[in-house]
C-alpha cells in the first residue's frame, strides 16, 4: 500500500490541523491540576514550589496559543516539519514543568498526597492527546514529565 507523495502530505496536514486546532480543553483541564497541587499541600509547600513549575506550564500554553494562531492565519508559512518541531518543544516544555513540580512536592510530607500527584501525571500522561497525532510529542512530554517525577521520588 504505497501513498504518493501527495497523498501523504495531505495526511500530515489533516493531523497538523488536528494537533494546532484541538485539544483546549486538555490544555485548560491539565492547568487545574496545579490548583489540585496547591490544595494537597497547602500549608505544607513553600510557594515557590507550585509557583515556578505552574509559571513554565502558564509559558509553554501561551506559545500552543501563540503557534495556533499563527497556524490558523498562515498554515503555509512554514513547513509542517517546522509546524511540528514547536508543537513538540512546548509539549516538552508542559513535561517539564509537570516533572519539576512533582519532583519537587513529592519530596514533602506527608506520603499520602505523594500518590495522588503521581498518580494524577501518570494519568495525564496516559491522556496526552499527542500521542494519537504526533508520537514525538508524547515521548516529548511523558519523558520529562515521568522521568524527572521519578527522580523526585
Amino acid at each position: 500500500m504505497n501513498e504518493s507523495p501527495g497523498e501523504k502530505q495531505r495526511v500530515e496536514r489533516v493531523l497538523t490541523d488536528r494537533l494546532m486546532t484541538g485539544n483546549v480543553t486538555f490544555r485548560v483541564l491539565a492547568l487545574s491540576l496545579w490548583a489540585l497541587f496547591a490544595i494537597i499541600y497547602s500549608g505544607v509547600a513553600p510557594w515557590w514550589m507550585l509557583a515556578v513549575p505552574f509559571a513554565v506550564h502558564i509559558a509553554a500554553n501561551t506559545g500552543f496559543i501563540v503557534l495556533a494562531r499563527a497556524y490558523r492565519a498562515r498554515p503555509e508559512s512554514r513547513t509542517i516539519g517546522a509546524w511540528r518541531r514547536n508543537y513538540i518543544l512546548y509539549c516538552g516544555l508542559t513535561g517539564i514543568s509537570y516533572g519539576v513540580g512533582g519532583a519537587l512536592l513529592v519530596t514533602l510530607p506527608p506520603v499520602e498526597p505523594r500518590l495522588v500527584i503521581t498518580t494524577a501525571l501518570l494519568l495525564s500522561a496516559a491522556l496526552a492527546p499527542g500521542r494519537l497525532y504526533e508520537p514525538r510529542s508524547y515521548i516529548a512530554f511523558s519523558g520529562f514529565s515521568l522521568t524527572i517525577l521519578a527522580l523526585g521520588l
